[in-house]
Formats: structure tokens, sequence, C-alpha cells
């Protein structure tokens, strides 16, 4: 599986993608379709690559931006040329948040404020979608009002749900997988720093 993580194969696949089936922005989520999805963990500069792959088969998605990153500056000036970019290319932008690095999980909502409004500031959009960091070790999913909760159960199931977190579908095929979204929601996050040309 581990071909499926150079750029040529992802295209096939994003060119798949393009050609059967309705991709939407969570903003514009449907009854049916896929849900693509990025979060960023480790670097803009290879999101904004992928972007423009994506660009280049003509397929939308959205870039979750970490603004608490141990990697990355989303505030140092080349990145937030890449966010902007990204943006101009037409795809949407949220808020990839980490609950673990606050100590009182019960203002947990005014740091995903704070943290939505900063990267407003840097993208010059208004801040819709957000999904959380490191689900698994957080045990549960928190849900906060007023966003586009990539974490709802609706759209984060086993059954509508494929990611490929450490480099591992866990079992799933994607092109198997992506038929779903004839039917229903199906969401599909892929990591921007997995990918690379060789």
């Amino acid at each position: 599986m581990n071909e499926f993580f150079k750029y040529e194969n992802l295209k096939k696949f994003l060119v798949l993608l393009r050609d059967n089936y309705p991709i939407m922005s969570f903003r514009d989520c449907r009854s049916n379709g896929v849900l693509l999805r990025h979060d960023i963990d480790f670097s803009i500069e290879k999101a904004y690559r992928m972007a423009l792959v994506e660009k280049m088969c003509g397929v939308k998605s959205t870039y979750f931006v970490m603004m608490s990153s141990y990697t990355y500056n989303p505030f140092a000036e080349e990145n937030r040329r890449m966010l902007r970019k990204i943006i101009l290319l037409g795809f949407e932008i949220g808020l990839h948040f980490d609950p673990a690095i606050y100590d009182d999980v019960n203002n947990l909502r005014n740091a995903v404020d704070t943290e939505a409004k900063a990267l407003e500031f840097i993208g010059g959009k208004e801040i819709k979608a957000i999904s959380l960091h490191n689900l698994g070790v957080l045990k549960r999913s928190i849900l906060f009002e007023g966003y586009i909760n990539a974490s709802d159960k609706s759209i984060l199931s086993d059954e509508v749900y494929l990611s490929d977190s450490c480099m591992d579908f866990r079992g799933k095929d994607p092109y198997e997988f992506v038929k779903k979204a004839n039917d229903i929601v199906i969401q599909i996050l892929l990591h921007p720093c997995f990918y690379n040309r060789s």
C-alpha cells in the first residue's frame, strides 16, 4: 500500500474521485459524496504541494491548520503566504485543534475561538470547520457548537471514515471504500506529510 503515497498514484485516486463522486467542502456537505480532508500536522509546505496536485486534478478539499504545531508556525511569513495561496487556489481552510495542550478542559471553547480568530487573521477567511488532533488519545469526541465538526458521529464512524494515519488504511482499500459515496457522505483524511514525488 506504500505505493499509494506517491504523487503519481495519489493523482490517479483523485481523478477517480473527481470523475465518479461529488466532492464537497465541509461548508457544502450534502446527502452523498466525499468530504476530502487534510490535517496539516507537520508542514504547510507539504500541504501547499498537495494543494497544487489537487488543483491540477480538479479536486477541492479542506485543509486543517494546527495553530499549536510543534513543527511549524502558521504566523511565519512563508507559511502565511502558502496558506493564502491554498485559499486562492479555491480550497477551504479549517482549524486543526489539539485540546490536549490545554490544562483547563472546561475552557476549551475559548481556546477554539481564539485559535480560529488567529487563523482567520492569517487567511482572511472565516473559519467554519474544525477537526480534532489525535482523537485516539482523547478517547472521546468533543463537538463545538457553531463550527462544522469533522468528528461529528454522522461523518466519523468506521462505516463512513477513512484515514491514512501512520500511512495505514487499517485494512481498508481506498478504491473500494469510496464506492459508498454514491449513497452516503464519506470522509477521507489524507495527511500531506506522507505524500511525495518518488
